[in-house]
């Protein structure tokens, strides 16, 4: 992430093809939002942070395959109409 090396170690995780979810490890969560200013983690486990926030492209290797998921797909949902902070995908 960022101008972090590449982790080439294997984690079990799950990616909704069909949407912008992908569930991991809290850890390499925590890597990822720490560089996202006012980003914090709820009690359920979610990731809240400004949706003005400007967010990095995510990659992952699956099999032989490298992936990238969007930094604009990112962003799950506004947590409401009146609020600025969103919901993370991840």
């Amino acid at each position: 992430m960022g101008s972090r090396a590449f982790n080439a170690t294997p984690i079990a995780t799950i990616t909704d093809t069909g949407g912008n979810i992908v569930l991991m490890l809290r850890s390499i969560l925590a890597q990822y939002y720490a560089d996202i200013k006012e980003s914090y983690i709820q009690g359920d486990g979610t990731w809240t942070f400004p949706c003005s926030s400007i967010l990095r492209t995510f990659n992952m290797n699956i099999g032989t395959y490298r992936i990238a998921v969007l930094s604009k797909t990112l962003i799950f949902a506004q947590l409401g109409p009146s609020y600025a902070n969103c919901y993370g995908a991840m």
